[in-house]
């Protein structure tokens, strides 16, 4: 059907492609009479005011077109409102002009004649699609989330109607099921939260998510999660390919998540903040180790200064550890661990635990540093990591779980490039800021210093 879109052409060009101060001309354009299709008008762009008066541009447009013919190309989808395109004059960039899929802008130099630039812009037909376009795209998503919200609240109901049984029965069965539903409670928590979102919006920019997913790779992580909290209620122990191969069941099911599999591994084991194997996920082969030096005690292990030891994620979640030590070192990198570990005398001597975070603060060395700052032993902490971006992100992650579980007597400080000591992390915080700014970045190895400075450090 043949349409005169004149008035939402007008709106649209005054809305999205005039400048300030700009105003249309139609000159010979009878907007009422122009219901022919394929016809090309031009319109004239001018700046008028009392004294003066300049044509800045012109645009080439089609009135009136055939709105039911299909989009040309699917190129077109990639075309945004500010977007200027430089298009060969060819058969189909006509044929897109006349069919109101895109316009044509001339922009004149200073003496309003003379051509500065042509280039071709997105019309308003095109315009429209692609809202139709997104419009469909967000009611597919927001019926796929609901579809999902409700699979998700189905998950948890059968887990709330697993409780009473577990008071009336005294098996094997239902020992683990307590406890896993111990473990996986923090994981729930955060679900709930999510679940509150009724439109898949809310759902995109959570921040309960990394900055740099997209809206897709989340929704694929909750039906993942779906799939994960099926299994975890439900299996004492299950396999990471029983995960995607339960939530398909069709041939090649099992390998549905593997392309995400390490970035979903490691967001449930942030929200459910344990090791997966306390939630049933045995199968992986992967025990993430805390590497230490110093003295540290718990009921089935007992370490003491010297060598680098290690705890696995599951003991630290299994155990109570609590240590002798009045300094505790959070070092980013496993090279600061090993030089403090081949001076053993001086970790011994100096009353020291070194825990090395490995670039990344797992749920395990937070619980860790939470156990042993517990005690009364630990007077202070000394947080030492790289001076980059990352750095500065582990410091932040390290001061929180620090803050968190110490009590104010405990004294946190944070070793600067130029072996200087900071004691509020707002001070630490610019320093670094001011770091980066410059364009400074430092690997923290480069001042590892001696046992002089790391005695001034504890000291000062």
């Amino acid at each position: 059907m043949i349409i005169n879109r004149f008035e939402e052409i007008k709106n649209y060009i005054e809305k999205y492609i005039l400048k300030t101060g700009e105003q249309l001309e139609f000159g010979s354009l009878d907007p009422v009479e122009s219901n022919t299709d394929g016809v090309i008008h031009e319109l004239t762009i001018a700046k008028r005011t009392v004294r003066t008066y300049r044509k800045t541009g012109m645009l080439v447009i089609a009135v009136s077109y055939d709105d039911e013919s299909p989009i040309p190309s699917e190129k077109l989808l990639e075309w945004s409102v500010g977007r200027k395109v430089n298009l060969k004059e060819d058969s189909n960039t006509f044929t897109w002009l006349a069919q109101g899929w895109i316009m044509k802008e001339y922009r004149f130099k200073q003496d309003g004649r003379t051509a500065e630039r042509i280039s071709y812009r997105m019309g308003l037909r095109l315009f429209q699609y692609k809202q139709e376009f997104i419009d469909n795209k967000r009611e597919a998503e927001d019926r796929q989330w609901s579809a999902l919200r409700q699979a998700l609240r189905n998950e948890l109901d059968i887990l709330k109607i697993l409780e009473p049984a577990l008071s009336l029965k005294n098996t094997d069965t239902s020992s683990w099921l307590q406890e896993r539903k111990e473990n996986i409670t923090s994981l729930i928590s955060v679900l709930n939260a999510l679940l509150q979102h009724h439109l898949w919006d809310g759902l995109s920019s959570s921040p309960e998510f990394p900055v740099n997913w997209t809206g897709k790779k989340r929704l694929v992580f909750m039906h993942f999660l779906q799939a994960f909290i099926h299994l975890s209620v439900r299996k004492q122990s299950f396999d990471w390919k029983e995960i995607g191969a339960s939530y398909e069941r069709s041939i090649g099911g099992s390998k549905t998540f593997d392309s995400h599999k390490q970035d979903f591994l490691d967001l449930v084991e942030t929200w459910a903040s344990c090791p997966l194997p306390l939630l049933g996920l045995n199968s992986l082969g992967q025990i993430t180790p805390i590497y230490f030096t110093g003295p540290i005690s718990g009921r089935y292990s007992n370490y003491l200064a010297g060598p680098v030891h290690a705890l696995t994620d599951l003991s630290v979640y299994k155990d109570d550890y609590s240590t002798s030590a009045g300094t505790l070192w959070l070092a980013e990198n496993r090279a600061i661990l090993t030089r403090f570990a081949a001076e053993g005398e001086f970790v011994q001597n100096s009353g020291s635990l070194v825990i090395g975070v490995d670039g990344q603060l797992r749920s395990a060395h937070a619980r860790l540093i939470r156990q042993l700052l517990q005690g009364d032993s630990i007077q202070q902490v000394i947080m030492w990591t790289d001076y980059d971006e990352s750095g500065l992100v582990i410091a932040s992650h390290l001061t929180s779980v620090v803050k968190g579980a110490s009590k104010e007597r405990i004294t946190m400080k944070w070793i600067c490039h130029d072996q200087s000591i900071l004691t509020q992390f707002g001070e630490y915080e610019k320093y670094m800021n001011e770091l980066l700014m410059n364009g400074e970045r430092t690997e923290q190895e480069l001042i590892l210093g001696s046992e002089t400075d790391w005695k001034k450090w504890i000291e000062c």
